[in-house]
């Protein structure tokens, strides 16, 4: 999803979440004060490395801190506007497992249309909310997910047998 490389103003939460499995600590920092604080041309890695030298962390003078930027899913941060500036692209996948106590196989998933999305729901309408509506529309079936693209390479995963 994003590169170490990235600049924290491209990063898409509102609020960045470091953590080191090491140290057993971690902390978050909302993107504003992030850049009030480091400026906006530091990257994730840059600003990591940063807030573990702040927080005390001798590994990182040594260079083997292993803190990293946890990176939350689109679903609970982001609304269908964000969806729409970015370009990101709806799939509903059918979780269906049994029909009439037999296993089947679940419907292959559907790219939803983004607009009749907005137009339904509202701009600001969290992603998180979409998935009490969804139903699967080739079996009818509630259970029913909404997974976020962000890339052209993941519809086609999730298209060609992708998890």
């Amino acid at each position: 999803m994003f590169k170490e490389t990235d600049k924290i103003t491209q990063f898409g939460p509102p609020v960045l979440v470091i953590k080191c499995e090491d140290c057993k600590r971690h902390g978050e920092m909302k993107i504003h004060n992030a850049v009030r604080r480091y400026g906006s041309d530091i990257t994730v890695a840059e600003w990591t490395k940063r807030v573990a030298e702040e927080g005390g962390c001798k590994r990182v003078v040594e260079g083997y801190c292993r803190a990293f930027v946890f990176q939350e899913s689109v679903t609970w941060w982001a609304s269908l506007s964000d969806a729409q500036h970015n370009g990101w692209r709806p799939i509903l996948r059918c979780l269906r497992r049994h029909y009439a106590l037999k296993r089947v196989n679940a419907c292959p998933p559907i790219e939803l249309d983004l607009r009749s999305l907005l137009a339904t729901h509202g701009r600001e309408c969290p992603l998180s909310k979409l998935e009490r509506w969804a139903r699967c529309p080739q079996c009818g079936s509630s259970g029913a997910t909404i997974q976020w693209a962000l890339s052209d390479d993941e519809v086609a995963e999730f298209r060609f047998g992708g998890a």
